[in-house]
Protein backbone atom coordinates (compact mmCIF):
# COMPACT_ATOMS: atom_id res chain seq x y z
CA UNK A 1 0.00 0.00 0.00
CA UNK A 2 2.08 3.07 -1.37
CA UNK A 3 -0.09 5.65 0.89
CA UNK A 4 2.02 8.10 2.75
CA UNK A 5 2.60 7.72 6.69
CA UNK A 6 1.62 10.77 8.15
CA UNK A 7 3.90 12.46 11.38
CA UNK A 8 2.76 15.83 13.15
CA UNK A 9 3.97 17.64 15.93
CA UNK A 10 3.90 20.68 17.70
CA UNK A 11 7.22 22.01 15.77
CA UNK A 12 10.33 20.28 14.75
CA UNK A 13 10.39 17.75 17.80
CA UNK A 14 9.10 15.00 15.90
CA UNK A 15 11.65 15.06 13.38
CA UNK A 16 13.32 12.68 15.76
CA UNK A 17 10.64 10.13 15.03
CA UNK A 18 10.86 10.77 11.50
CA UNK A 19 14.81 10.25 11.45
CA UNK A 20 14.23 6.47 13.26
CA UNK A 21 11.12 5.76 11.11
CA UNK A 22 12.55 6.02 7.86
CA UNK A 23 15.68 3.84 9.24
CA UNK A 24 12.66 1.34 10.10
CA UNK A 25 10.75 1.65 7.45
CA UNK A 26 13.09 2.57 3.90
CA UNK A 27 10.37 1.69 1.21
CA UNK A 28 7.71 4.25 3.01
CA UNK A 29 7.04 7.86 1.79
CA UNK A 30 6.28 10.24 5.12
CA UNK A 31 4.21 13.66 5.22
CA UNK A 32 5.65 15.43 8.17
CA UNK A 33 3.55 18.86 9.34
CA UNK A 34 4.98 20.93 12.11
CA UNK A 35 2.93 23.42 13.62
CA UNK A 36 5.80 25.71 14.47
CA UNK A 37 3.88 29.14 14.11
CA UNK A 38 1.56 27.60 17.34
CA UNK A 39 4.22 25.81 19.10
CA UNK A 40 4.86 25.14 22.40
CA UNK A 41 2.03 23.40 22.83
CA UNK A 42 3.14 22.50 26.47
CA UNK A 43 1.64 25.87 28.12
CA UNK A 44 -1.66 25.72 26.09
CA UNK A 45 -4.91 24.93 27.56
CA UNK A 46 -6.12 21.80 27.21
CA UNK A 47 -9.03 22.37 24.12
CA UNK A 48 -6.95 24.49 22.18
CA UNK A 49 -4.07 21.78 22.23
CA UNK A 50 -7.08 19.43 21.20
CA UNK A 51 -8.21 22.23 18.78
CA UNK A 52 -4.86 22.16 17.18
CA UNK A 53 -4.17 18.63 16.76
CA UNK A 54 -7.25 18.24 15.00
CA UNK A 55 -6.16 20.35 12.42
CA UNK A 56 -3.15 18.78 11.90
CA UNK A 57 -4.73 15.62 11.41
CA UNK A 58 -7.49 16.73 9.21
CA UNK A 59 -4.48 18.50 6.50
CA UNK A 60 -2.57 15.36 6.50
CA UNK A 61 -6.28 13.17 6.06
CA UNK A 62 -6.60 14.81 2.22
CA UNK A 63 -3.19 13.19 1.46
CA UNK A 64 -4.76 10.25 2.11
CA UNK A 65 -2.20 9.15 5.11
CA UNK A 66 -2.49 5.57 5.89
CA UNK A 67 -1.29 6.21 9.63
CA UNK A 68 -0.73 8.76 11.60
CA UNK A 69 1.48 9.71 13.93
CA UNK A 70 1.15 11.82 16.87
CA UNK A 71 4.51 12.68 17.25
CA UNK A 72 4.09 14.63 20.12
CA UNK A 73 3.85 13.87 24.03
CA UNK A 74 1.66 16.86 24.83
CA UNK A 75 -0.50 16.33 21.93
CA UNK A 76 -0.57 12.33 22.89
CA UNK A 77 -1.32 12.85 26.59
CA UNK A 78 -4.41 15.30 26.00
CA UNK A 79 -5.69 14.93 22.27
CA UNK A 80 -4.86 11.46 20.96
CA UNK A 81 -7.61 8.99 22.75
CA UNK A 82 -10.64 12.29 22.19
CA UNK A 83 -9.65 12.40 18.76
CA UNK A 84 -9.16 8.59 18.05
CA UNK A 85 -13.03 8.39 17.49
CA UNK A 86 -12.98 10.44 15.11
CA UNK A 87 -10.29 10.04 12.60
CA UNK A 88 -10.84 6.67 9.69
CA UNK A 89 -7.30 5.51 9.65
CA UNK A 90 -4.46 4.27 12.77
CA UNK A 91 -2.73 6.73 15.25
CA UNK A 92 -0.22 6.15 17.19
CA UNK A 93 1.09 8.20 19.97
CA UNK A 94 4.22 8.77 21.51
CA UNK A 95 3.92 7.69 25.06
CA UNK A 96 3.17 3.97 25.78
CA UNK A 97 6.22 3.15 23.52
CA UNK A 98 8.53 5.15 25.81
CA UNK A 99 6.83 3.99 28.90
CA UNK A 100 7.33 0.23 28.11
CA UNK A 101 10.71 0.68 27.13
CA UNK A 102 11.61 1.94 30.50
CA UNK A 103 9.60 -0.65 32.59
CA UNK A 104 11.92 -2.89 30.37
CA UNK A 105 15.34 -0.82 31.55
CA UNK A 106 14.96 0.26 35.35
CA UNK A 107 16.47 -2.51 37.89
CA UNK A 108 15.76 -0.75 40.74
CA UNK A 109 11.81 0.61 40.33
CA UNK A 110 12.49 4.39 40.09
CA UNK A 111 12.03 6.20 36.51
CA UNK A 112 12.44 9.63 35.83
CA UNK A 113 10.27 11.86 33.24
CA UNK A 114 10.95 14.98 31.78
CA UNK A 115 8.45 16.64 29.63
CA UNK A 116 6.20 19.95 28.89
CA UNK A 117 4.44 21.30 31.50
CA UNK A 118 1.23 20.10 29.72
CA UNK A 119 2.37 16.69 29.61
CA UNK A 120 3.52 16.25 33.21
CA UNK A 121 0.38 17.95 34.37
CA UNK A 122 -1.87 15.52 32.36
CA UNK A 123 -0.16 12.16 34.46
CA UNK A 124 0.01 10.52 31.38
CA UNK A 125 2.86 8.74 31.76
CA UNK A 126 2.59 7.70 35.57
CA UNK A 127 -0.62 6.28 34.74
CA UNK A 128 0.69 4.42 31.69
CA UNK A 129 3.82 2.90 33.70
CA UNK A 130 1.56 2.08 36.55
CA UNK A 131 -0.65 0.43 34.26
CA UNK A 132 2.48 -2.03 32.45
CA UNK A 133 3.81 -2.31 36.36
CA UNK A 134 2.16 -0.95 39.31
CA UNK A 135 5.11 -1.28 41.33
CA UNK A 136 8.07 1.12 39.60
CA UNK A 137 7.97 4.22 41.34
CA UNK A 138 7.71 7.44 38.78
CA UNK A 139 9.21 11.18 39.29
CA UNK A 140 8.40 13.59 37.30
CA UNK A 141 9.66 17.12 36.31
CA UNK A 142 8.46 19.91 33.71
CA UNK A 143 11.30 21.86 31.96
CA UNK A 144 9.38 24.49 30.24
CA UNK A 145 12.50 26.23 29.16
CA UNK A 146 13.87 23.51 26.40
CA UNK A 147 11.21 23.40 23.77
CA UNK A 148 11.42 27.17 22.88
CA UNK A 149 14.91 27.57 22.92
CA UNK A 150 15.13 24.16 20.58
CA UNK A 151 12.21 25.67 18.21
CA UNK A 152 14.32 29.11 17.80
CA UNK A 153 17.38 26.62 16.55
CA UNK A 154 19.85 26.56 19.76
CA UNK A 155 20.64 23.06 20.67
CA UNK A 156 23.96 23.63 22.17
CA UNK A 157 26.63 25.85 23.82
CA UNK A 158 27.52 26.90 26.98
CA UNK A 159 23.94 29.14 27.68
CA UNK A 160 22.09 25.84 27.06
CA UNK A 161 24.30 23.50 29.35
CA UNK A 162 23.53 26.33 31.90
CA UNK A 163 19.94 25.94 31.76
CA UNK A 164 19.44 22.22 31.05
CA UNK A 165 21.42 21.51 34.40
CA UNK A 166 19.53 24.21 36.16
CA UNK A 167 16.21 22.74 34.94
CA UNK A 168 17.14 19.11 35.53
CA UNK A 169 18.38 19.71 39.00
CA UNK A 170 15.82 18.32 41.09
CA UNK A 171 16.52 14.79 39.52
CA UNK A 172 19.49 14.27 41.53
CA UNK A 173 17.58 13.79 44.30
CA UNK A 174 15.39 11.20 43.50
CA UNK A 175 17.72 8.07 42.59
CA UNK A 176 16.97 7.06 39.34
CA UNK A 177 18.19 4.38 37.08
CA UNK A 178 16.22 5.29 33.66
CA UNK A 179 14.69 8.79 32.67
CA UNK A 180 12.52 9.08 29.45
CA UNK A 181 12.78 12.38 27.50
CA UNK A 182 8.96 12.72 27.74
CA UNK A 183 9.43 15.52 24.84
CA UNK A 184 10.08 14.89 21.14
CA UNK A 185 12.44 17.79 20.92
CA UNK A 186 14.30 16.85 24.07
CA UNK A 187 16.31 14.25 21.85
CA UNK A 188 17.74 16.71 19.88
CA UNK A 189 19.80 17.73 23.32
CA UNK A 190 20.48 14.37 24.48
CA UNK A 191 24.10 15.38 24.77
CA UNK A 192 23.47 17.89 27.20
CA UNK A 193 21.17 16.05 29.18
CA UNK A 194 23.56 13.22 29.57
CA UNK A 195 25.98 15.32 30.64
CA UNK A 196 23.63 16.85 33.29
CA UNK A 197 22.30 13.72 34.48
CA UNK A 198 25.52 11.21 34.35
CA UNK A 199 26.21 8.21 32.92
CA UNK A 200 24.68 5.70 35.68
CA UNK A 201 20.95 6.69 34.24
CA UNK A 202 19.56 5.04 31.05
CA UNK A 203 17.94 7.33 28.71
CA UNK A 204 14.79 6.64 27.11
CA UNK A 205 13.74 8.30 23.08
CA UNK A 206 10.10 8.09 23.48
CA UNK A 207 10.52 9.07 19.61
CA UNK A 208 12.94 6.20 18.99
CA UNK A 209 10.88 3.62 20.35
CA UNK A 210 8.02 4.64 18.19
CA UNK A 211 9.43 4.80 15.29
CA UNK A 212 10.28 0.79 16.21
CA UNK A 213 6.76 0.05 17.60
CA UNK A 214 5.02 1.89 14.09
CA UNK A 215 7.29 -0.70 12.35
CA UNK A 216 5.16 -3.13 13.96
CA UNK A 217 1.78 -1.87 13.35
CA UNK A 218 2.86 -1.18 9.74
CA UNK A 219 3.42 -5.13 9.33
CA UNK A 220 0.61 -5.80 11.85
CA UNK A 221 -2.15 -4.43 9.25
CA UNK A 222 -0.44 -5.47 6.50
CA UNK A 223 -0.01 -1.70 4.96
CA UNK A 224 3.28 -1.71 4.33
CA UNK A 225 4.58 -0.20 1.00
CA UNK A 226 5.66 -3.25 -1.11
CA UNK A 227 7.28 -1.37 -4.26
CA UNK A 228 11.43 -1.58 -3.07
CA UNK A 229 13.07 2.05 -2.93
CA UNK A 230 16.57 2.87 -2.25
CA UNK A 231 15.39 4.85 0.76
CA UNK A 232 12.50 6.51 2.25
CA UNK A 233 10.95 9.41 0.61
CA UNK A 234 9.62 12.40 3.03
CA UNK A 235 7.88 15.79 2.28
CA UNK A 236 7.63 18.62 5.11
CA UNK A 237 4.93 20.94 6.00
CA UNK A 238 5.44 23.51 8.62
CA UNK A 239 3.27 26.74 9.59
CA UNK A 240 5.35 28.34 10.74
CA UNK A 241 9.42 29.82 8.82
CA UNK A 242 10.29 27.76 6.33
CA UNK A 243 14.26 28.54 6.25
CA UNK A 244 14.49 28.06 10.40
CA UNK A 245 12.72 24.75 9.72
CA UNK A 246 15.14 23.66 6.91
CA UNK A 247 18.09 24.87 9.21
CA UNK A 248 17.29 22.53 11.59
CA UNK A 249 16.15 19.38 9.94
CA UNK A 250 19.66 19.65 7.63
CA UNK A 251 21.32 19.58 11.10
CA UNK A 252 18.99 16.80 12.67
CA UNK A 253 18.24 14.25 9.54
CA UNK A 254 21.93 14.61 8.16
CA UNK A 255 20.89 15.43 5.19
CA UNK A 256 19.35 18.70 2.51
CA UNK A 257 15.73 18.74 2.98
CA UNK A 258 14.09 20.55 0.25
CA UNK A 259 10.52 19.64 0.20
CA UNK A 260 9.45 22.54 2.69
CA UNK A 261 6.44 23.94 2.53
CA UNK A 262 4.30 26.92 4.41
CA UNK A 263 1.09 25.65 5.23
CA UNK A 264 -1.87 27.76 6.75
CA UNK A 265 -4.41 25.35 9.39
CA UNK A 266 -7.18 27.68 10.42
CA UNK A 267 -8.04 31.15 9.56
CA UNK A 268 -7.58 32.36 13.01
CA UNK A 269 -5.05 35.33 13.84
CA UNK A 270 -2.23 34.05 15.01
CA UNK A 271 1.28 35.85 15.60
CA UNK A 272 4.31 33.55 15.18
CA UNK A 273 6.21 33.16 18.18
CA UNK A 274 10.37 33.70 18.34
CA UNK A 275 12.19 33.67 20.84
Amino acid sequence: MDKPIGIIDSGIGGLTVLKEAEKQLPNERFIYLGDNLRCPYGSRESSEIVTFTREMINYLLQYDVKLIVIACNTATALALEYLAQEVPVPMLGVVYPGSLAATKQTTNGHIGVIGTVATINSEIYKRTIQSIDPAVRIYSLACPAFVPIIESGVVDGKELETIVEAELMPLKRWELDTLILGCTHFPLIKDIIRESVGNDITLIDSGAETARKLKKIVLKYGIQNTNKRSGAISSFKTTGDVSQFQKIANLWLDKRVWDIEKVDLSQRDVKDISF
